[in-house]
């Protein structure tokens, strides 16, 4: 069983930072930090640009593509640990 989920970014004290330094696609980037914290602790997920049908050399960020700004999407899956 799989669950979508879009994250909304607005006021996040660190999306912020990101989208102030100009880092190129901010939304990725906050994206990519907030899943390695999650895997990190064992939260099965995986981001939605990983489900982004290829567009094009010039439609690699978020900007680009013309998808929703300060957000992302996230797909959860449940699971049994085994030990």
């Amino acid at each position: 069983m799989f669950v979508w989920s879009k994250f909304y970014f607005h006021g996040v004290c660190r999306f912020t930072e990101l989208r102030d330094v100009k880092v190129e696609d901010p939304e990725q980037a906050f994206a990519t930090e907030l899943w390695e914290a999650m895997a990190g602790e064992l939260v099965l997920l995986t981001p939605g640009s990983y489900y982004h049908a290829w567009q094009g050399l010039d439609k690699t960020s978020t900007a680009a593509r013309g998808a929703d700004p300060e957000s992302a999407f996230f797909r959860f899956s449940f699971a049994k640990r085994t030990d």
